[in-house]
């Protein structure tokens, strides 16, 4: 096992199970625009991808198998205010 594979081993069970530490490739203009997001809200890069990630894992990956999609709650409230008139 080399020094580089001992390391990230190490890190990983620093991290604990719940927080492993992974790496992607990711094209570099949506780096760029991911990073200007987190920064407008104030939180790490890290921390966005993580919510983007929960957000799919929870939510975004039934919604397009049930051709379902997320609305605005003014909007189905708008539209629920017109059809009870």
């Amino acid at each position: 096992m080399t020094s580089l594979q001992k390391a990230t081993i190490k890190s990983i069970k620093e991290l604990g199970p719940e927080r492993p530490a992974v790496t992607f490739r990711v094209d570099s203009r949506i780096v760029e625009g991911l990073q200007r997001e987190a920064d407008i809200n104030g939180v790490s890069l890290n921390i966005l991808i993580n919510q983007l990630l929960k957000r799919y894992y929870d939510w975004g990956k039934y919604e397009s198998k049930l051709n379902m999609m997320s609305v605005p709650k003014v909007m189905l409230s708008s539209c629920m205010d017109i059809s009870d008139a």
